[in-house]
């Protein structure tokens, strides 16, 4: 009998491996399934071990800086002043038109190589284009930042770098993270380790709802439903703190709304509130949405829905245009 048993739990552990290791490969690649370090990359990123407190309870949390690891099974790196992206001096040089890019994760370009992402392909086909002309589209996107963050970072980082044009991109999560005030005594959430922990018991969790998983930013709620009357009165105010701010600089801003599909029932209300303070709105969801199916070809994965190569790519002919049409950038052609 004891023999018996014995057979059948070596039998059930072996199964629960092979649909762990199976649903692994599944999701994240066989690449990354057998490779520990990359594995534990597929992480949230608060809790990867990537980011420390920001001087500044507005912003939270930033990168650290020159990081050159995996994040999500993709490499990331950052720069010494711990912005996903390569090396920039603080001071602009000559004959430069700098753009700052803030937003959160699909500006980071969680998925997809730093090189990919919708700013740097901005970037380059403008030097391509002119070349008597540099410019440099300068990221300051960090995964699951929140209004609170993006006015926070404008504020306290980016404006030191002297910008000619400010770009912020708002998604739906963003918009949904709860603006509250920031308590004296933050912490960052404890890092944990994926490679050691169940994914196919996680996509239980999520398709059950059965919270044994936390979502989102750790120690930041996210609006629901039975609190949706507070979603347009914090997008509002992000949008006049965010046009403060650039207005005392005297620089030009365009805030976009980047996501699959529109912001709802309330776009004209954002396009509205653009336009009584001076505020360039981008609508640049426009350039992904479409049918499920083809919105699943702009997916890195079915599993990482933050936009691939295509959708950065689809993103940045978008704002291309739609930034020269306003005349605050130079034509290019378009590559799509």
């Amino acid at each position: 009998m004891p023999r018996k048993l014995g057979i059948t739990l070596a039998f059930v552990v072996l199964l629960l491996v092979a649909i762990e290791f199976s649903y692994r490969v599944y999701s994240a690649g066989f690449a990354i399934t057998i490779n520990p370090f990359r594995f534990n990359s597929m992480n949230i990123l608060p809790r990867s071990g990537l980011v420390r407190l920001s001087e500044h309870p507005e912003v939270y949390y930033e990168l650290k800086p020159d990081l050159d690891t995996w994040f999500q099974g993709e490499p990331i790196r950052t720069n010494s002043y711990g912005l996903p992206d390569k090396e920039y001096s603080l001071e602009k040089p000559d004959n430069t038109f700098r753009v700052v890019v803030i937003g959160s994760s699909w500006t980071m370009g969680t998925g997809v190589d730093q090189g990919d992402t919708y700013h740097s392909v901005m970037e380059d086909r403008l030097n391509k284009a002119y070349p008597d002309k540099n410019f440099e589209f300068i990221s300051f996107g960090v995964e699951m930042y929140g209004l609170r963050e993006l006015v926070g970072t404008l504020k306290h980082r980016a404006l030191a770098w002297d910008p000619d044009l400010i770009i912020v991109a708002i998604t739906s999560f963003t918009a949904y993270v709860d603006w509250v005030e920031p308590r004296a005594d933050q912490v960052l959430p404890d890092q944990t380790y994926p490679f050691f922990m169940s994914f196919a018991w996680r996509q239980l969790d999520r398709r059950f709802g059965l919270g044994t998983f936390e979502r989102g930013t750790p120690g930041r709620r996210v609006l629901r439903d039975d609190r949706r009357d507070e979603l347009v009165p914090q997008i509002k105010r992000a949008y006049g703190e965010l046009a403060a701010l650039a207005h005392l600089k005297e620089i030009p801003i365009a805030i976009m709304w980047l996501a699959y599909g529109e912001p709802g029932d309330f776009e004209d209300e954002l396009i509205q509130t653009a336009a009584e303070l001076d505020v360039h709105y981008i609508d640049a969801f426009r350039a992904l949405s479409g049918t499920r199916e083809i919105i699943e070809t702009r997916m890195v994965s079915r599993f990482n829905p933050h936009p691939n190569i295509r959708g950065h790519q689809n993103v940045a002919n978008k704002l291309l245009t739609d930034l020269a049409e306003l005349n605050l950038l130079p034509a290019v052609p378009n590559e799509s």
